[in-house]
């Protein structure tokens, strides 16, 4: 069996073979498999992967293991003159990552993680600028709100965002 010369990259599909069909136009017709030489296996069937949209499957390396002169804050980049350094926290015993989104950074879930500090108790701290920000915490990848904030406002999506109030 010759393979073909090609690169596989994230959402490549491959055009198999036309292949003949015995008995065809009766409903059991099937394409004819060619058979292994020799006896051998087949080669196995090639398949398109998937990747995820927001890049939750290939989180950014942790700033811990990368040099000191590479690390930068993409936080620290936009804020302005007025802006106010925010903490967030979570306490999640069981989690395995914990991410914040929201308005400040698109509600892109994959932006801002969170680090686990001490038994469940996930953290991190933002420069947001004055005003009212919404946001929800993705623990697993389940967004929920924040429970320790009173203030939530309904969202599209049948559940309630968080509300911060930065001064």
């Amino acid at each position: 069996m010759k393979l073909r010369n090609t690169k596989l990259t994230v959402g490549t599909r491959l055009k198999p073979k036309k292949q003949r069909i015995e008995n065809a136009g009766t409903k059991s017709a099937l394409p004819a498999r060619p058979a292994a030489p020799n006896g051998s296996v087949p080669a196995p069937e090639v398949r398109t992967l998937l990747a995820s949209r927001w890049g939750i499957n290939n989180p950014r390396p942790s700033p811990a293991s990368l040099p000191a002169s590479i690390v930068k804050s993409t936080e620290t980049a936009k804020a302005s003159a007025d802006s106010r350094l925010t903490h967030f926290e979570l306490f999640a015993t069981d989690a395995r990552t914990v991410f914040v989104a929201g308005s400040f950074n698109q509600w892109n879930p994959s932006a801002t993680r969170m680090t686990c500090s001490s038994e469940g108790k996930w953290v991190t701290e933002l420069w947001l600028p004055p005003g009212r920000h919404e946001y929800l915490f993705i623990v697993d990848g389940n967004w929920t709100s924040d429970q320790k904030v009173p203030d939530s406002v309904p969202n599209p999506f049948g559940g309630c965002n968080s509300v911060m109030h930065v001064e």
